[in-house]
């Protein structure tokens, strides 16, 4: 008493819900090695310089290549902000003192305003670093 029953049709990879769950091989991991790898590499490699400052080109773009490299690895920001607030209240403080110095008679806007960027990116990358 045999029976020929058909054998059952493999699972369609679109109708379980096992296989929905299931991400795809990401290349976000290979991204950011390559930006990590870019903004570790490239600043070093720049030989190229324009006086009076020679190194002036290979930190800016050593603060952009890691400015993308954060924007584009860091978590959502918002737990992030309470773990780096006293460091970030340092990093105020010393933003603070940068503007008391831009004062009228004191040191000239420009020395203030390079602080000022480079006290923001430290904040940036503070952020970043505890997301």
């Amino acid at each position: 008493m045999s029976t020929s029953a058909a054998p059952p049709a493999p699972p369609d990879a679109t109708s379980s819900p096992a296989s929905s769950s299931a991400t795809p091989p990401s290349s976000l991991p290979v991204l950011h090695a390559a930006l990590a790898a870019a903004a570790l590499t490239a600043p070093s490699l720049l030989a190229w310089n324009l006086p009076p400052s020679t190194t002036f080109l290979n930190q800016a773009l050593a603060l952009a290549l890691w400015g993308w490299f954060l924007a584009f690895t860091a978590a959502p920001m918002r737990r992030a902000l309470g773990a780096a607030a006293p460091a970030l209240l340092a990093l105020a403080l010393v933003a603070a003192g940068a503007l008391w110095s831009w004062r009228p008679g004191a040191l000239p806007g420009s020395l203030a305003l390079s602080a000022l960027g480079l006290l923001a990116a430290a904040a940036v990358a503070l952020i970043g670093g505890a997301a």
